[in-house]
């Protein structure tokens, strides 16, 4: 997964957790700008990973799912960060699940071949989405927790 083109990504004030004061500036501009969050200096809510524990617990992740041979689509809905998808990827995750239609199309877009949406609308994104031309490409919508149907690729 290619996320090169993210760190040239353009933030600005209507950027969530971007202070409103803030030019505009390139995603990978963001170290340099030496904001602490303890004194405010962007606005609230953040999340926040520190990288030590971020990398423990992939690699727990990781060791688990693969001792019990097993396969887990995360939900990626939250942070919607394609860095972290690729990160769960890499460490064995089957695919990622979405909350909404649009967010499999932007997973897609940053190279994410196996979704599942948990949702029961969105009949019209659903049929496009169904139809992308990639081989690879693994889509499933769970329409009640009983329930999850085929759409694409499941077998």
């Amino acid at each position: 997964m290619d996320l090169s083109e993210i760190q040239n990504t353009i933030l600005d004030r209507r950027t969530k957790g971007i202070p409103g004061s803030s030019e505009p500036f390139p995603l990978k501009e963001l170290k340099n700008k030496k904001w602490n969050i303890l004194k405010e200096d962007m606005p609230m809510p953040l999340m926040v990973l520190k990288q030590k524990n971020y990398l423990h617990n992939l690699k727990t992740f990781s060791n688990y799912l693969e001792k019990h041979n097993l396969d887990i689509a995360p939900h990626g809905k939250t942070t919607m960060a394609p860095q972290i998808f690729s990160e769960q990827i890499k460490h064995g995750a089957w695919g990622i699940t979405a909350g909404a239609i649009n967010q499999i199309q932007v997973m897609f877009d940053f190279g994410i071949k196996k979704s599942i949406a948990k949702t029961a609308q969105e009949k019209e994104t659903t049929e496009e989405v169904s139809k992308r031309d990639d081989a690879e490409f693994t889509f499933s919508k769970q329409i009640t927790p009983e329930k999850l149907i085929r759409i694409k690729g499941m077998e």
